[in-house]
């Protein structure tokens, strides 16, 4: 794939859609709209963090000092718990306990890995024209408890205020983020 499709098309619709599922997931009614804009956070994650890793090691479009994750073992140990959650129906151990599945808490801190490899890899660029779309930043406002019998996994991140609601590269962006953990089936 060359570089501009890569840049101007792919890359930036793969984090618009990190981006809009996590602030999406959880408010609809319909627990398929839900499940579906997991497995699209997930998916969308996974397609990020393999391009980071694998532009880590070949450096095609960046510097000698880009290095993708800081920590390169969260980041080793979200790919797995990616590929256990999505696209994986047999094999490789998928989850079937929900307490098991990627909460909110969880994309919260993938939102933030894959936000903070952004910038690493916009600041390492070798072109400044292939720089891509900055994630705004998400910050938790509370946890609400609908009942003490909520799981883990119905914990969702709602966005609850934004000051901005253009996405464009170089962004700077605060939205308050609201954890909530909510019983199967209640309003949202």
């Amino acid at each position: 794939m060359n570089a501009p499709h890569l840049f101007r098309e792919h890359l930036p619709y793969t984090i618009k859609m990190l981006y809009g599922t996590i602030t999406e997931a959880g408010k609809s009614k319909n627990e398929v709209t839900n499940n579906a804009l997991m497995d699209a956070f997930c998916t969308n994650a996974r397609a990020l963090l393999e391009f980071f890793e694998k532009e880590h090691k070949r450096k095609a479009y960046t510097d000698n000092n880009y290095i993708a994750f800081s920590d390169q073992q969260a980041a080793k140990k979200i790919r797995k718990r990616l590929n256990r959650q999505v696209a994986h129906l047999i094999y490789g151990g998928r989850y079937t306990d929900p307490v098991a599945k990627i909460n909110g808490r969880e994309r919260f801190q993938i939102y933030k890995l894959l936000r903070t490899a952004i910038e690493t890899f916009n600041a390492h660029l070798k072109d400044n024209e292939l720089v891509l779309p900055c994630l705004p930043a998400l910050t938790i406002h509370g946890i609400k408890t609908a009942s003490s019998t909520s799981s883990l996994s119905s914990l969702h991140l709602d966005v609850i205020s934004s000051n901005r609601s253009a996405f464009t590269p170089h962004g700077i962006w605060t939205y308050v983020v609201e954890l909530v953990r909510r019983d199967p089936g209640q309003d949202a």
